[in-house]
């Protein structure tokens, strides 16, 4: 039977983990959407044409991976 210690590490490291893939994610999403808002935005005639729809969909995606960034950084930050 393990015991509280061996419990509370496995726990830890599984939560460092998830927490690890959500920040990898979020900022590579934010990153790709950002960089086709910002291409379309200040690209000039040069820009694809992206339609209104996708772009209001990936302003959603950046607001998303941002709010799970706050919320990553306040679960790190209630463990101190």
């Amino acid at each position: 039977m393990p015991n509280i210690e061996d419990v509370c590490a496995r726990i830890d490291k599984y939560t460092d983990r998830l927490s690890n893939q959500v920040r990898t994610l979020a900022l590579g999403l934010l990153a790709f959407a950002g960089g086709l808002i910002v291409t379309v935005v200040t690209g000039g005639d040069k820009a694809p044409k992206i339609p209104g729809w996708l772009l209001d969909r990936l302003f959603f995606i950046g607001v998303a991976a941002l709010l799970a960034l706050a919320l990553d950084l306040a679960q790190y930050g209630s463990m101190y």
